[in-house]
């Protein structure tokens, strides 16, 4: 802007429109007040970037203490400024791995005994069979929740060394967890599986980004029901030849927009209110690339064809010594 455009009120056009009344107000209480001037907001540059700055002025007094000028300056504070909102980022993130460990620990003592009083109760003379039908079944969903706390507890005390682990396991594990969801909600679930070569990785990991796929995918189709397809096979990432797994998880659920999916990796960014932290899809790309892996995306709204596939790409061997497990990184 020139000093022209910029004098009276031609300086509001530079500013971010949400940051604007914050240093309008700022601005008059100086002026009214005398006190400085000091304010953190975002600027639009003649690039067409947007990025924070910190405004400052200081008035300058006669000798009668009237004001007859101020002093002001703009500096550009945008990297600190991001580096501060990674620093509290990664904090929320400690804290919430913290506190999942804490309480799946918690839960798996009071799992061991209950598994133990099913036992007995099991093994007792003259248990019919109706109540032994029951017991099957309590004895099924306790080793579903005991899987969910141990998968909990072994992604917080992740190994450092990696291991080898076929997409099959991987796979039957997440379902299993979603076992019960899934045939509460008329989920039908497709698998086709042809890879077969081992992937070697932090498996604790990569399952955690399956379990973050199906539910996902599950939230998106339920309550009416739909379908929800998971796919292996072997692949090659074009761009630097390597040979990988490639893992698929797709649904014909409600999709999402195009904003929605620019934002979907972003910590803390959720579309499910306040049942939602916004975690689960950073954490898995995070996952995938320190794997060395690629995490892609495509969905629609479309009447008729709406639904989202998420891609994963997995190097079979991702050089294990030049990573490390997502925790000791964090």
């Amino acid at each position: 802007m020139t000093r022209e455009q910029a004098l009276g009120d031609g300086w509001m056009q530079a500013p971010h429109p949400e940051d604007l009344s914050l240093m309008q107000s700022r601005w008059s209480h100086a002026l009214e007040s005398g006190e400085p001037y000091d304010v953190e907001h975002r600027l639009h540059l003649a690039t067409g970037e947007i990025r924070w700055m910190r405004s400052r002025a200081l008035p300058r007094r006669d000798d009668e203490g009237r004001i007859v000028r101020w002093y002001g300056s703009t500096e550009d504070i945008h990297d600190r400024k991001m580096a501060q909102e990674a620093l509290l980022q990664s904090e929320k993130l400690a804290a919430v791995g913290r506190l999942a460990s804490s309480i799946a620990h918690e839960i798996n003592n009071p799992l061991e005994a209950v598994t133990n009083l099913l036992y007995l109760a099991r093994t007792c003379k003259d248990v019919d069979e109706e109540v032994l039908g029951y017991i099957a079944t309590a004895e099924s969903e306790l080793a579903r929740v005991a899987l969910i706390t141990n998968q909990t507890l072994r992604f917080h005390k992740q190994s450092t060394r990696q291991q080898a682990v076929t997409c099959s396991d991987l796979i039957g594990s997440a379902l299993a967890i979603y076992k019960g969801r899934l045939s509460s909600t008329g989920i039908k679930v497709e698998k086709r599986k042809r890879a077969t070569r081992p992937l070697v990785c932090f498996d604790g990991e990569i399952r955690q980004v399956l379990n973050n796929l199906i539910g996902n995918a599950i939230e998106a189709c339920a309550p009416l029901g739909g379908r929800l397809l998971i796919r292996s096979r072997e692949g090659t990432d074009w761009k630097s030849g390597r040979k990988g797994l490639v893992l698929t998880v797709a649904d014909n659920g409600i999709g999402m927009s195009a904003q929605t999916r620019k934002k979907i990796f972003d910590p803390f960014f959720s579309t499910k209110g306040p049942a939602g932290i916004g975690l689960g899809l950073w954490v898995s790309c995070e996952i995938v690339n320190r794997h060395r892996g690629e995490l892609r995306v495509r969905s629609t709204q479309r009447s008729g064809r709406c639904g989202t596939v998420f891609t994963v790409f997995l190097p079979f061997d991702p050089q294990p010594a030049a990573i490390s497990p997502l925790h000791a990184a964090a």
